[in-house]
């Protein structure tokens, strides 16, 4: 009587990477480039990239926390995209942002920090449209792509995330105007660097803030994931994008789903890693037809600014927290 051995533990890690690999190119095919293709020829650039943001932060904001919280983060999404929209780049998209700083901030004391966040980055990476006809097709198949994106989280297996516990000792007015004054600022800021640093992406720094911002509120104590996040930045600008930016145009699309969804197979083991690969992934798209030296610079300088802001928000967390009796001495 023969019998098959079990496969070893060593094998399957092995062949775990690989799988999530391929499993991330399959969603991101399927999610967000054929969707993107197929809108691009049918309706137009705004709708092709209004739809894949607008799916992935339903799905991901209702895994992120439940449902009923990603339904109430919908007008968020619908109103603060379309200000964007219209005032990206420029001081009243400084307004915005501390407006939707301000929403944040108040969210991370009632636990609902993680959908916030998701709702937050798609508004602030949302384009610059000045036609009313373009806005009008943003801010519609966004909230179509959310909207799809949140019924079909009901269909995933992905695993649920818990949000942390809500911040009892925190003052949700106070916590709300030090987010959206440091939200506000990163905005001031880009606006600066765009007009008379040369940026040509303005949404970088602000969108850099806020991943960092979330987790430093999940965890007080996540240095080493914010540590991880300015290396693998560094690394992956350094060492993978002077070597693949030589590559013929189409080959550099290739790399660039290739790479993020490296990082997107990585990112649960080796954060630093996932952080390298999709940071390099994001400069070698934004560079094709520009100068990769430029934008890679770009991205590593926004993500250390962002590193400071956030050190203004640790500090202004004495201010926020209330309650608390001074220490006997």
């Amino acid at each position: 009587m023969s019998s098959t051995a079990p496969e070893s533990p060593a094998k399957d890690r092995k062949l775990a990477w690989p799988r999530r690999w391929f499993g991330a190119v399959a969603v991101l095919i399927l999610i967000v480039i054929l969707p993107a293709i197929l809108l691009s020829h049918w309706v137009g650039p705004a709708a092709a990239l209004a739809f894949p943001f607008g799916f992935l932060g339903g799905i991901l904001g209702a895994h992120k926390a439940s449902q009923v919280t990603a339904w109430r983060a919908l007008p968020i999404l619908v109103i603060g995209g379309t200000l964007a929209c219209l005032t990206s780049g420029t001081w009243s998209w400084a307004a915005v942002l501390a407006a939707l700083g301000v929403v944040i901030g108040v969210a991370s004391t009632a636990g609902r920090i993680a959908t916030a966040m998701f709702v937050g980055i798609i508004v602030v990476a949302s384009p610059s449209y000045r036609d009313a006809h373009d806005v009008m097709m943003y801010a519609g198949f966004l909230t179509l792509g959310y909207v799809v994106g949140v019924i079909a989280s009901r269909f995933t297996s992905a695993p649920a995330y818990t949000d942390p516990q809500p911040f009892t000792d925190l003052s949700p007015v106070r916590a709300g105007l030090l987010c959206g004054a440091v939200l506000g600022l990163s905005g001031a800021l880009s606006v600066v660097l765009t007009e008379q640093g040369g940026w040509t992406k303005s949404s970088w720094l602000p969108l850099m803030f806020l991943i960092l911002l979330e987790f430093y509120v999940s965890d007080p104590q996540a240095g080493f994931m914010i540590v991880s996040r300015l290396l693998g930045t560094v690394a992956g600008i350094a060492v993978l994008v002077p070597l693949l930016i030589q590559l013929p145009v189409p080959l550099q699309l290739v790399a660039f789903v290739a790479l993020i969804a490296a990082g997107l197979a990585t990112s649960s083991q080796h954060y630093w890693l996932a952080t390298a690969f999709i940071a390099a992934g994001v400069v070698i798209a934004s560079s094709i037809g520009g100068d990769p030296t430029s934008v890679g610079s770009q991205r590593i300088l926004a993500t250390f600014i962002a590193f400071l802001l956030l050190g203004l928000v640790a500090w202004g967390m004495r201010w926020v927290r209330v309650g608390q009796k001074p220490a006997a001495r």
